[in-house]
């Protein structure tokens, strides 16, 4: 098993060493259960302007094998919110490895899989999400600042355009706190 880079950043906060450790040692922890985890980047908040009780919040991308995994979770306490953060991606990576497993795939048979990490379970009466509708669309080259103002004229939460400034395809999305994020490919 080849071991997770796990990068840590502080906003507003002070990764003391014991934030550090606690951080390594639980989303470490999580390639247990998806053993392609090579990267982890955790970002540790403080956020004055919310509630008192989601003020320490923690944000955690993995990548794996050109999957990524997110979540973000905030709560009264840093170290709550770093436990809710990784339970919530082993229960993600656990779905995704069962999900590949009944797609054959060439992730381990069912019956080879980590005696650790039980078989991930639906919750009864919960369909699997399944893909609906397909929509087309002209693609116009434009500037992210271009990209935003449509966005938001559409009143949608994301926009995808070719940005004129790298001639790739790009992602905007509008983030919780109000602000937005651009997603832009890196080929491997």
């Amino acid at each position: 098993m080849k071991t997770m880079k796990i990068v840590i950043k502080g906003n507003n906060v002070k990764v003391t060493q014991s934030l550090r450790d606690y951080v390594n040692d639980k989303i470490g922890r999580l390639s247990k259960y998806y053993d392609k985890v090579s990267r982890a980047e955790v970002e540790l908040q403080y956020q004055d302007n919310k509630s008192a009780e989601e003020t320490q919040r923690v944000e955690v991308t993995l990548t794996a094998n050109g999957s990524i995994f997110r979540c973000e979770e905030a709560s009264i306490s840093m170290y709550a919110s770093i436990d809710i953060a990784a339970e919530k991606l082993e229960r993600q990576l656990k779905r995704f490895k069962q999900k590949q497993v009944g797609r054959g795939r060439g992730v381990k048979h069912s019956a080879e899989l980590d005696p650790i990490a039980p078989p991930y379970e639906d919750t009864p009466g919960k369909r699997e999400p399944e893909i609906v509708r397909t929509k087309k669309f002209a693609v116009k080259p434009m500037t992210p600042s271009e990209a935003s103002l449509q966005m938001e004229m559409l009143n949608h939460s994301f926009y995808v355009f070719l940005n004129s400034d790298t001639d790739q395809i790009n992602v905007l999305y509008a983030r919780n706190d109000g602000d937005f994020a651009l997603i832009e490919p890196e080929y491997e």
